[in-house]
């Protein structure tokens, strides 16, 4: 994380950088049952939302050594966000 770090806050959606790649997520909290989508360890990942549609939508986990960039935080609009 760059600059000033930013605590995540629940419902909140954030934009990130992830090696090269931005996307928006929908921070969900540490889920007990998710390990870090990037190397497939351990538990209790920070979990995000990534809509692909209103409708569609996959959860990814990332552990403290994979979390991507938090660029900034967009708040907790009404609307869901969708990547594009």
């Amino acid at each position: 994380m760059s600059g000033n770090k930013i605590r995540l806050k629940r419902n909140h959606w954030y934009r990130m950088n992830d090696r090269g790649q931005e996307f928006i997520g929908q921070y969900t909290g540490c889920d007990q049952d998710f390990g870090c989508c990037v190397c497939d360890k351990g538990h209790r990942a920070k979990t995000f939302n990534i809509w692909y549609c209103e409708e569609d939508y996959e959860t990814w986990g990332f552990g403290p050594c994979h979390m991507p960039e938090i660029l900034e935080d967009l708040g907790d609009p009404d609307n869901v966000i969708v990547n594009k």
